[in-house]
């Protein structure tokens, strides 16, 4: 009987060690609540208004074209500013300025604002891409092609829209007219915008 009950008690006991040590362990150490406090305190404290050019991963191969992020946007904005009378000239200016972008550029920009606005440039030539293959389909079957014409067109302004106020953002001090387009800028008009490519207008 003495062997049953000391055998009991250490049943007991052995579980009651276990169970304080699963409760030990399961507490976070201060360490980790301290950089965790720390890290939540650091993304608090970021502005995302802040933007600045930074230097390309070293993996990316400088391209053939203008590498700097600022003058980049200026040499951009100019030349969607001046339309096309051919207007697949336009959509291809829109395609490639969006490579450029998906493949250098937005790697050379840091700011939380200012990246969601590159983000809607490349999201605009995408879409002016995808519009452009089905115009190309259209009229190959002899399909009536008009409505994503129009949608081409729009999605040709908004890039330039986006293109000038990044240009005011980046090399004019965020002064000057602007169309209202930038998330950096608090603009007005982003929403439209997203909606536009996000097929919600």
């Amino acid at each position: 009987m003495k062997w049953l009950n000391w055998g009991v008690s250490g049943l007991l006991a052995c579980g009651l060690l276990a169970s304080c040590v699963t409760s030990k362990s399961s507490e976070p150490k201060k360490e980790d609540v301290e950089v965790k406090e720390t890290m939540e305190e650091k993304k608090a404290k970021i502005d995302p208004k802040e933007w600045k050019i930074v230097p390309p991963p070293p993996e990316l191969e400088k391209p053939n074209f203008e590498a700097n992020a600022k003058e980049w946007v200026a040499l951009r904005a100019k030349e969607f500013s001046q339309v096309s009378t051919d207007p697949n000239e336009n959509y291809a200016k829109a395609e490639s300025a969006s490579h450029e972008l998906d493949t250098y550029i937005r790697f050379t920009v840091e700011g939380i604002d200012i990246q969601k606005d590159l983000e809607n440039l490349h999201s605009l030539g995408g879409t002016i891409g995808h519009l452009n293959y089905m115009k190309s389909e259209q009229e190959k079957q002899g399909i009536g092609a008009a409505e994503t014409i129009t949608q081409l067109d729009q999605a040709y302004k908004y890039m330039s829209e986006i293109l000038h106020d990044l240009d005011i953002i980046m090399n004019h001090g965020g002064k000057g007219e602007t169309f209202g387009v930038t998330h950096q800028l608090n603009g007005e008009n982003t929403s439209k915008l997203e909606a536009f490519y996000m097929g919600d207008d």
